[in-house]
C-alpha cells in the first residue's frame, strides 16, 4: 500500500433538508488533517427522481435545494475540504453536476443506476472533453452479472473507474459485510480499483475498524456517512460517524500505509532475527577434512559469528566445502573454516591375478583392460585427478605404461596394505574425498559416480556406496580423514583390497551412506574381469558396441546386455568371491572390525 485510501464523507441526507446542517458539518470536517479526502452530496430533485404519487415523493421534495444553494454547497467544500463528489441519482444530479463540473472531481452511480439511461445519458454530455473519476456501487450483482454492469458504465467517459462494494442497511449487518468479494472482483477485474462503502451500525467499534480492514484487502477508496450527532439525526443517521469518531478514524488510515511496503524484509526485522537466531555450534572437536551433520553441532544463541546451519548444508552440497582446519568443541562456524574438497578418483591395480593372468594388459577391443577402466573414470565430472595407483612390486612398474598417455596419474606404493598405497597418494595431492575404482572393472560408469559423489556431499557421509549396482558400474566414496582413522583405531589394514568394509562393518565409528541409484542406473549384469568367461563377454559387448556405433557408457552397454542376452550371458552366472565364499566372508568380518570404543561415535 503506497497511500493512504481516499475518504469520502458521505453527507446523504443527514442534513433533514436544512442546509446550514451541511454548512455546519462542512465546518466540523475542514479542519480535520488527512492526506486524501473528499465530500459528497445527493443533489437529489424530487420530480426528477420520483412521480408524485410515490411513497417518498414528500421527502425527497423536502431534502432537495435549488440550484443556487448547491452551488454555495459546492464551493465552501471545494474551498474548505478540498475534492468533491456527486452523486448522479437522478437527472437533476446530473444538472447541477454541468453546472459545477470545474469543481467536482468525482461522481457515484449506485448499483439501482447502471441502467438509467436517461441519468447516464446526461451525465455523459454534461461531462464533455475533460472526463472525472466514476465508482458505481455494484452490490447486489451476482458474478456472472458483473460482466454487463462493468461493459454499461465502461462506455460512459470517466478518468477513472472504481467498483465500489457495500450497501446501505439501515444499518448493514456485520454478517452482510462480505469482505469475500473484495478478492473475487480484484481477480475478475484486475485493471479496476476497488472502494468500500461502510454502513455498519455508527455506534459499534467495528464502525472504525471495518474501513480498515476493506483498504487493507485493497480498496483504493473508503466512503463512510458524516454527521453531527447520531442521537439528533433523523435520516441516514443510523451508520454515520460523528467529526471527533470521523477524526480518530482518519488517524489510523493515515497510519494504515506503516504497515505495508516495498521491501520484503524491514532492516529491523533483519536485525531482530540476527540477534534471536540459534547458531550452530561445534558438539565436538570437528576434525580437518571432516564434513559437518546435524550429529557434529549443537544449536545455541551465541555472539559468535559463523555459517547457518542451512548455509553450511548449502555450501556442502552445491560447493563440496569441507572442514579447512580442526574447529574446537563449542566454536561456531566462520566460512573461513572451510575449503572446497579436492576429489579425486584413485584406480587400485596389481599384475598379479591367479584366475586371469596379467589381465590389467589385455587387450578389449583394442585398449588394454586398464585403460578402458581409466578412460571411463576420466569421463566423469568434477574429479580434480585421476591416478592409477599400484604396489612397489617390481611386477607392477610396467603398469606406468598405461596410463593414456599421462592423462592419469601414477603412483607406487605399499604392496599390501591398499589404504596405505590411497592415503599416500591423498597426502602427496592435498585430496579430501576419493572415488575408490579397482582396476578389476573396465566399464565404470561416470554417470554413477557422479550421483554417489552429489548424495556423499548431500548427506556428509564418510563412506558411500550404492546399494544395488550393476558389479563393475560403481564406485566406493570415502572421506580421506575416515580413512587416517581406520589406520589410527588399527594401526594397520589388512585385506584393505576390501577397503569398504573397514567402514560398513564399523558404523559406531563412520557415517554411511547406502545409496538407491536410479532405476535406469542399475542392472544385474556382470561388468568385472576376473575369469577368462569375463572377457570372452567384454569382447562381444564392445563388437557389438562398436556395430551399434556407440560410446561405451552406461546405458548404452545396458542396452546391448538388455537386447542381447547370449552376451550377458556368458559371464552372468559368476558370483564374486567375497560374496561365495563363506571361510573369507568370516575372515573379512573379523579383521575389518574394529573393537576400539569410539572417540567420536556416529551413526
Amino acid at each position: 500500500m503506497a497511500e493512504a485510501p481516499l475518504l469520502i464523507y458521505e453527507v446523504a441526507n443527514f442534513h433533514g433538508g436544512d442546509v446550514e446542517q451541511i454548512f455546519r458539518v462542512i465546518d466540523a470536517l475542514a479542519p480535520l488533517s488527512y492526506p486524501r479526502r473528499a465530500i459528497k452530496f445527493h443533489p437529489i430533485s424530487a420530480d426528477a427522481l420520483a412521480t408524485p404519487d410515490f411513497s417518498a415523493y414528500e421527502l425527497y421534495r423536502q431534502l432537495g435545494f435549488d440550484a443556487v444553494t448547491w452551488e454555495r454547497v459546492i464551493d465552501t467544500a471545494h474551498e474548505r475540504i478540498g475534492a468533491v463528489w456527486l452523486e448522479m441519482a437522478d437527472a437533476n444530479c446530473a444538472a447541477v453536476f454541468a453546472a459545477n463540473k470545474a469543481r467536482i472531481a468525482g461522481v457515484k452511480f449506485q448499483a439501482s443506476m447502471v441502467d438509467n439511461r436517461e441519468v447516464l445519458a446526461a451525465f455523459t454530455e454534461a461531462q464533455g472533453a475533460t472526463p472525472v473519476d466514476v465508482m458505481v456501487n455494484v452490490s447486489g450483482y451476482e458474478l456472472t452479472d458483473l460482466e454487463v454492469v462493468v461493459d454499461r458504465i465502461l462506455a460512459v467517459p470517466h478518468r477513472t473507474l472504481t467498483l465500489q462494494i457495500g450497501f446501505q442497511g439501515y444499518p448493514t449487518e456485520l454478517s452482510d459485510t462480505l469482505f469475500n468479494k473484495i478478492a473475487v472482483i480484484r481477480a475478475r477485474f484486475p485493471d479496476l480499483r476497488l472502494a468500500f462503502a461502510d454502513h455498519i451500525a455508527g455506534e459499534l467499534d467495528m464502525a472504525k475498524r471495518v474501513p480498515l480492514l476493506a483498504a487493507a484487502l485493497g480498496c483504493h477508496i473508503v466512503e463512510k456517512h458524516v454527521c453531527l450527532d447520531r442521537a439528533s439525526t433523523r435520516y441516514d443517521g443510523w451508520s454515520a460517524l460523528e467529526p471527533a469518531e470521523i477524526a480518530a478514524l482518519q488517524i489510523e488510515l493515515a497510519s494504515l500505509p506503516l504497515l505495508f511496503g516495498e521491501r520484503f524484509v524491514a532492516p529491523a526485522e533483519r536485525e531482530y532475527l540476527r540477534k534471536s537466531l540459534v547458531k550452530p555450534l561445534v558438539a565436538h572437536t570437528l576434525a580437518r577434512g571432516r564434513f559437518v551433520s546435524v550429529g557434529d553441532v549443537i544449536f545455541r544463541r551465541s555472539p559468535q559469528d559463523g555459517l547457518t546451519y542451512s548455509a553450511l548444508t548449502t555450501a556442502q552440497i552445491h560447493d563440496r566445502m569441507i572442514a579447512a582446519r580442526d574447529i574446537p568443541a563449542g566454536s561456531a562456524l566462520p566460512p573461513d573454516a572451510f575449503r572446497k574438497a579436492r576429489v579425486a578418483c584413485i584406480v587400485a591395480c596389481r599384475m598379479k591375478s591367479s584366475r586371469l593372468p596379467k589381465k590389467a594388459l589385455l587387450p578389449i577391443a583394442g585398449m588394454p583392460s586398464v585403460e578402458r577402466c581409466l578412460e571411463g573414470v576420466l569421463r566423469t565430472r568434477g574429479l580434480d585427478l585421476v591416478c592409477l595407483a599400484t604396489s612397489t612390486h617390481e611386477d607392477d612398474a610396467v603398469l606406468g605404461e598405461y596410463t593414456l598417455g599421462g592423462r592419469a596419474l601414477f603412483h607406487r606404493g605399499d604392496p599390501d596394505d591398499v589404504l596405505r598405497r590411497y592415503l599416500d597418494v591423498c597426502e602427496a595431492h592435498d585430496i579430501d574425498v576419493i572415488c575408490r575404482v579397482t582396476a578389476d572393472c573396465p566399464t565404470p560408469s561416470a554417470e554413477v559416480i557422479e550421483y554417489l559423489l552429489q548424495r556423499h556431499f548431500e548427506t556428509g557421509a564418510d563412506f558411500t556406496r550404492s546399494r544395488r549396482e550393476a558389479v563393475g558400474t560403481g564406485a566406493h566414496i570415502i572421506n580421506v580423514e575416515a580413512m587416517k582413522r581406520v589406520l589410527a583405531l588399527k594401526g594397520r589394514a589388512e585385506y584393505s583390497e576390501y577397503m569398504n568394509l573397514y567402514f560398513e562393518n564399523n558404523p559406531e565409528h563412520f557415517r554411511i551412506s547406502i545409496v538407491d541409484l536410479p532405476d535406469a542406473l542399475i542392472r544385474d549384469h556382470r561388468l568385472t574381469l576376473d575369469y577368462p568367461e569375463d572377457l570372452a563377454m567384454y569382447e562381444a559387448l564392445f563388437a557389438e558396441l562398436a556395430r551399434r556405433d556407440r560410446e561405451a557408457d552406461i546405458r548404452a552397454i545396458f542396452e546391448v546386455l538388455d537386447e542381447c542376452p547370449e552376451i550377458a550371458g556368458i559371464n552372468g552366472d559368476i558370483a564374486p568371491k567375497y560374496k561365495a565364499d563363506p571361510a573369507l566372508i568370516e575372515l573379512l568380518g573379523r579383521v575389518t572390525r574394529i573393537d576400539t570404543a569410539p572417540g567420536d561415535r556416529r551413526a
